[in-house]
């Protein structure tokens, strides 16, 4: 029984089994050509890559957040334009929520979290 458990039983030892073999999956650079489809092999690819980018967290420290305040700086300068400097699509004036959407789909961020979390 682990120390830091006041119980353990067949379900909590299931549980880091399966975390484990989730960590191996993920960690592995094994071929992705076993799949039946190239949806599974892109999934894996994401998840992958999201599972390796929570590790570097020295590389990150690092950096700082600047990126951050970059990208926040850019949605807040492109949701709050009202004025002709804003983007142009051919003919069409976009600025506003539509540029800001628009910039969060470009870098593959779903605008629902924009708009159900403004303030």
């Amino acid at each position: 029984m682990p120390a830091d458990k006041s119980t353990f039983g067949v379900f909590e030892a299931l549980s880091q089994e399966n975390k484990q073999v989730i960590r191996q999956i993920l960690e592995s650079k094994s071929s992705l050509s076993s799949f039946k489809t190239s949806y599974d092999e892109e999934l894996l690819r994401k998840l992958r890559d999201f599972y390796s980018s929570c590790l570097g967290e020295s590389e990150l420290n690092d950096i700082g957040a600047s990126p951050l305040v970059k990208f926040v700086k850019t949605i807040r300068r492109l949701y709050r334009s009202k004025d002709k400097e804003s983007l142009l699509k051919g003919d069409v004036k976009v600025g506003g929520l539509t540029a800001a959407v628009a910039y969060l789909h470009s870098k593959g961020i779903s605008h629902c979290l924009f708009l159900r979390h403004r303030y």
